[in-house]
């Protein structure tokens, strides 16, 4: 389960939806990979974002930075087991910066205290699954490679796609891209080609997904004189995950054998 900008403390996170893709993750087993913004987390006092309809009321206290942990900690533990990989997002970086504190760090600490086997990721980076039948090595593997995101969240023409041009330049040898924080969602596949070690043409596709995420600024809640998206004008976004789906043919011959990868969006 490929996921990011979750935004779990604030009031404006669907956390119906999120509590449902959970529970598929559970029903389906799925390791979840979480590419940025687990957190929310602007009410510190030295965040320049500070607003307070931006922070769930019960979280309004002296130990901000504690009371956020608890809450998303206690929404998340009952997929302690689930969760892989943790990375930074701008959120996250901001907290550092500003509370001194990595809530990621901490956060992957209480869900492996639980029994959790997650692991803190940077703000980006790569992810190799591996398929092995009695070797050390893997007989074939697939390279996933993460970034949160920069700069603005608003590419309302071509919702990231530029980055993904940009990011299909420089990248070399990952099968799958992971992107986040623009709140915008797509899947799109790149076809490449290449020569195999006995000369054959291959060609495949190099995946590139955006995940939306789950935080929706037009709500019936919302305050509609001070909530950061409905100021800047920036019109709803999806909310959701997508899954990534590998299955190993064993079988195949050993210089054609791959793992076919497919992709299910579970947007609303």
């Amino acid at each position: 389960m490929l996921m990011s900008d979750l935004h779990v403390d604030h009031p404006g996170c669907k956390r119906s939806k999120l509590k449902k893709d959970l529970e598929y993750a559970r029903a389906t087993n799925s390791p979840i990979i979480i590419a940025g913004d687990l957190f929310d987390a602007t009410g510190g006092r030295n965040d320049p974002r500070r607003n307070v309809s931006s922070i769930r009321k019960r979280l309004i206290v002296p130990d901000y930075y504690d009371a956020v942990l608890k809450e998303v900690v206690n929404f998340m533990s009952p997929y302690a087991d689930l969760i892989a990989v943790v990375g930074y997002g701008n959120h996250e970086d901001s907290v550092v910066k500003f509370g001194g504190t990595s809530l990621v760090d901490r956060f992957v600490q209480e869900m492996n205290r639980i029994g959790g086997h997650a692991l803190p990721g940077g703000y980006g980076g790569y992810i190799r699954f591996g398929f092995y039948q009695n070797r050390d090595v893997p007989d074939v593997s697939k390279l996933l490679y993460y970034h949160h995101g920069r700069g603005g969240t608003e590419a309302p023409v071509t919702r990231g796609m530029i980055e993904t041009n940009r990011q299909s330049v420089w990248l070399d040898g990952v099968d799958v891209v992971l992107n986040g924080h623009n709140h915008q969602n797509y899947i799109t596949k790149i076809p490449v080609q290449g020569v195999s070690n006995r000369d054959t043409l291959r060609t495949s596709t190099r995946a590139f997904i955006r995940t939306p995420g789950y935080l929706q600024a037009y709500t019936e809640d919302a305050d509609w004189t001070s909530e950061y998206g409905i100021l800047g004008n920036k019109g709803p976004t999806a909310c959701g995950c997508v899954m990534m789906h590998m299955e190993w043919d064993r079988a195949a011959d050993s210089d054609t054998k791959d793992v076919p990868l497919t992709f299910t969006e579970r947007i609303e």
